[in-house]
């Protein structure tokens, strides 16, 4: 197809030390290729030692970086080489917060890798935002929140179970009496 009318796809990968016995030998090639078809990898991982040999391959084909402090330095300094201009992983480590901090390796568009940079991010909310507006949308695009109905047909079965147990008393005490 041409390269105007090619989409974007994003593969995601969760866990990828699950599965890197069987893409560890073709990582190395479909690195690159995939590049050019707008396809790109996401690995989600613990750690980039738990991908093996992979993990060369994917960094020789441009891969972007996105790591978070963890309890091994040894993690830093496989990526020092491309954390230029932070060259020392030891330092790198020491001055990261342990929290909200991650350092970034990017290849721009032209191909060429971009200065490796430390992205604060924003700590999660303190407070845990209404949900009331959900529970208003779902009641109107479906007549009735899913919970209510849980419980109104919960409400029915209890109501049910105790008018038969009723009944079976009564037939019981009828049949006891005659």
């Amino acid at each position: 197809t041409e390269q105007s009318a090619r989409r974007p796809v994003l593969k995601w990968i969760d866990e990828p030390h699950k599965i890197v016995g069987a893409i560890e030998d073709r990582a190395s090639g479909t690195a690159v290729e995939f590049r050019k078809y707008r396809v790109k990898s996401l690995f989600t991982g613990h750690s980039i030692d738990q991908m093996g040999k992979a993990a060369n391959a994917l960094l020789d084909g441009g891969a972007c970086i996105t790591s978070y402090k963890t309890e091994r330095e040894s993690e830093l300094k496989r990526f020092s080489h491309a954390f230029a201009p932070y060259t020392d992983a030891k330092t790198l480590y020491a001055s990261l917060p342990d929290k909200h901090v991650a350092i970034n390796k990017v290849r721009l568009p032209s191909g060429k890798d971009a200065p490796a940079f430390i992205a604060e991010m924003v700590p999660p909310p303190s407070k845990v935002k209404d949900r009331s507006h959900v529970w208003q949308a779902c009641a109107e695009r479906y007549g009735r929140p899913w919970k209510e109905v849980r419980d109104a047909i919960q409400e029915k079965r209890a109501r049910y179970a105790l008018m038969d147990a009723e009944w079976l008393t009564e037939i019981e005490e009828a049949s006891a009496e005659a």
